[in-house]
């Protein structure tokens, strides 16, 4: 197998629910855009405070 999604259509096709694929992909690619989207947001903000700390240091 190639990576997990592979795995997960293989699986999928022997149950014989292809579609759930989709749905499976819908869902967890959602929820991975959320999480990396807040840990963006979170990693920015450190950042900006760590920038604007050595501006007024300096």
């Amino acid at each position: 197998m190639t990576n997990s999604r592979m795995l997960a259509l293989f699986v999928l096709f022997l149950v014989r629910q292809p579609v759930w694929y989709f749905w499976l992909e819908l869902s967890a690619g959602n929820l991975l855009l959320v999480y990396l989207i807040i840990r963006q947001e979170r990693i920015s903000r450190s950042l900006i405070r760590f920038l604007t700390t050595q501006k007024d240091s300096a």
